[in-house]
């Protein structure tokens, strides 16, 4: 091989390593928002499970339908809930 060769390998393993360690950083932030957007979710069903004595896959439900209905995640219609203690429709 001659030395052109040598650096062109190089630099193919050089571009997949940071390729790599990119995909893994994006995984690593995405679970990160999907960890967080659990423990708000969670958060706010245990409030309307509390507030209203249901069943957590009813208050569930509720924020999902209040979620669609206003075109907003289910995670920031939680935080809401949480914030400001709001129902879900009203929120």
């Amino acid at each position: 091989m001659i030395a052109a060769d040598l650096l062109a390998v190089g630099f193919a393993a050089a571009v997949q390593r940071l390729s790599v360690e990119q995909e893994t950083s994006d995984r690593v932030a995405n679970l990160r928002v999907a960890v967080e957007s659990h423990r708000l979710v969670g958060q706010a069903t245990g409030i309307l499970v509390e507030r209203h004595h249901i069943l957590p896959a009813v208050a569930f439900e509720r924020l999902r339908r209040a979620s669609q209905r206003r075109n907003v995640k289910v995670r920031d219609l939680a935080r809401l809930v949480i914030e400001t203690g709001l129902e879900p429709e009203e929120a």
